[in-house]
């Protein structure tokens, strides 16, 4: 009985035995089965574990990094790519082991072999029956298959560059906004304009946000709202404005509608220029040709009578003659009645004509008088014949004036001529000589002096004023400033006008700190008021000392809603001992 059941039992541990035995067989079979599918793969594949370790890595995987599978095993991104791009890596699988959420992208990194891929990744979290965590990597090269469109991409960029270089590089001020009239962008001309330094700060701001006064900014929604509404664009809408010193200037602005690929409007471009020059110009000349016509109109009169008396006399071709010849004189009327000088020469610097006021200005009769002569012979110093440098000038292929100012010394009486000259081409473009004007600016120089002088006096008094002048402004943001302070300043404070036009924050801590309260107190109610600011307290002295003084001065808003106050501080120390 007890053979029989020894026997049962070496017959149940031989049947474990050999199940255990194939068991392992398939487990080895299947391990090895896998190993080989996973080593097939075409595709470079690797594992990491949750160090960011290589564990296992397949074939292409090895030929792609350019490693054999013994060098890249144990090894981490920090082994194999450039410190940022292996930063990059990291957090990318760090992301994934720590959601557990699959994760696709497309990269560029460069292999060691110094050459740039384009890949596709796809990252998945595994975890064994012992929760180790693993990270496995597929990897595409879609090199050849993106290169095209990054090449392109990489044009378009280039073309982007020119084409912000070039808006940058134009004269006007350009931009363009939504249909909100919020701004998209501008050009660094319309930046510097608007205070913002750079295009970038503009975009998302509208124009309550920018260095707009109120007049400025209804001229601007206005002229977007009308363009927008109307479909229509705008040219050459001129607008005046106040400068921040109270001079008036002119500006143009043009503004199309901006359209989409399926043309709806999306928004419009504007750009704008200061004309203020040439509203200037067009006022002068609206009263020159109003005097002119008063002029022509007479003169038309005579030659009307000239002509109807002429027609009965003589022939056709005598009639064009007359007419061709009358408006010769009519020309040679309006340039001997322009109170410049005016002359031109040819392309060896000989006169060929002049007005008669350039003829009498050098002591000759007539402007024929001039013809055939040059400037040796109209006594010209030498130095004068340098300056106008025409041989420079002639060399221009455009019609560019330049203008230089020469002492005249050869009359008894000292005069200042202002010289202005310009390259003459013909029909064809070639430069066939100068046309030039004098004007006589000796007044304006004058009165330039009695400025000067006027200036220099001033400087005088207020050196020898018993306190100190100054201009003291405050911005609209509440900056402090000093745009002006006389010599009295170093008396009553100790410090120098240059140090306190750098600093103002020097006269506000002079001030008594028992009295600065009352003091910022004071400037702030004549800030609100605009009424005349008073004070008298004590300072201190830069060397330690203390002073009182009565400072006086009237408020003024400039047109940037800051505020300007312009006074004198007294010493009344003596008052207060």
């Amino acid at each position: 009985m007890k053979q029989d059941n020894s026997s049962t039992e070496s017959l149940s541990n031989s049947e474990i035995e050999n199940k255990t035995n194939q068991n392992k067989q398939q487990e080895n079979f299947s391990a090895a089965f896998l190993f080989q599918v996973f080593e097939s793969i075409s595709e470079p594949i690797f594992i990491k574990n949750r160090q960011h370790e290589w564990v296992l890595l397949n074939n292409a995987c090895c030929e792609f990094l350019g490693l054999t599978y013994e060098q890249a095993i144990g090894q981490s991104d920090y082994d194999l790519f450039s410190e940022e791009e292996a930063n990059f890596l990291w957090e990318k699988d760090e992301l994934v082991f720590s959601t557990g959420v699959m994760d696709e992208s497309e990269e560029s990194i460069k292999t060691k072999d110094g050459k740039q891929h384009f890949l596709s990744i796809k990252k998945c979290l595994f975890t064994d029956e012992e929760d180790n965590q693993f990270l496995m990597t597929q990897i595409r090269d879609i090199t050849q298959r993106v290169k095209p469109y990054k090449k392109i991409e990489a044009q378009l960029q280039e073309s982007k560059k020119i084409l912000e270089l070039v808006i940058d590089s134009v004269p006007q001020a350009m931009f363009w906004k939504d249909c909100n009239s919020v701004y998209k962008g501008c050009n660094q001309f319309f930046a510097e304009i608007a205070g913002v330094e750079t295009p970038e700060n503009i975009v998302g701001k509208s124009d309550y946000e920018l260095f707009w006064n109120y007049d400025d900014i209804k001229w601007l929604r206005e002229s977007d709202r009308r363009v927008i509404e109307s479909g229509i664009p705008e040219y050459g809408n001129t607008y005046r404005r106040l400068q921040a010193d109270g001079q008036p200037c002119w500006l143009e602005m043009n503004q199309v509608l901006l359209k989409n690929s399926h043309n709806e409007v999306v928004g419009i471009l504007g750009s704008f220029q200061d004309v203020t020059e040439r509203k200037e110009l067009e006022v002068n000349l609206a009263r020159f040709y109003k005097e002119l016509e008063v002029r022509v109109e007479e003169r038309t009169v005579k030659l009307k009578k000239a002509v109807r008396k002429l027609r009965e006399e003589v022939k056709e071709r005598q009639k064009v003659e007359n007419k061709l010849r009358e408006s010769q004189d009519l020309l040679r009327i309006v340039i001997d009645n322009i109170p410049q000088l005016i002359f031109w020469k040819d392309s060896s610097f000989v006169y060929s004509g002049c007005n008669t006021n350039f003829a009498k200005f050098f002591g000759w009769n007539s402007p024929s008088d001039i013809i055939g002569k040059t400037d040796d012979d109209l006594k010209l110093s030498k130095g004068q014949t340098q300056l106008n440098n025409e041989f420079r000038l002639m060399q221009l292929t455009e019609s560019l004036p330049y203008q230089v100012e020469v002492q005249q010394q050869e009359t008894a009486k000292k005069m200042w001529i202002n010289i202005s000259k310009i390259p003459l081409h013909n029909q064809k473009g070639n430069v066939i000589g100068i046309l030039g004007s004098y004007e006589n600016i000796t007044e304006r120089k004058e009165i330039e002096e009695v400025l000067r002088q006027t200036q220099s006096k001033f400087g005088r008094i207020s050196a020898n004023l018993p306190g100190m002048l100054y201009q003291f402004k405050m911005t609209a943001g509440g900056r402090l400033s000093f745009p002006y302070v006389s010599s009295g300043c170093y008396h009553l404070f100790g410090f120098t006008t240059d140090e306190i036009q750098a600093d103002a924050s020097l006269i506000v801590s002079a001030i008594h700190k028992e009295q600065q309260e009352k003091f910022a107190d004071s400037i702030a109610a004549s800030a609100q008021s605009l009424q005349v600011w008073e004070w008298e307290g004590k300072i201190v002295h830069k060397n330690g000392k203390t002073k009182w003084i009565r400072a006086t001065s009237r408020p003024e808003r400039q047109i940037d809603d800051s505020i300007i106050w312009n006074g004198v501080v007294l010493d009344v120390s003596h008052r207060n001992l």
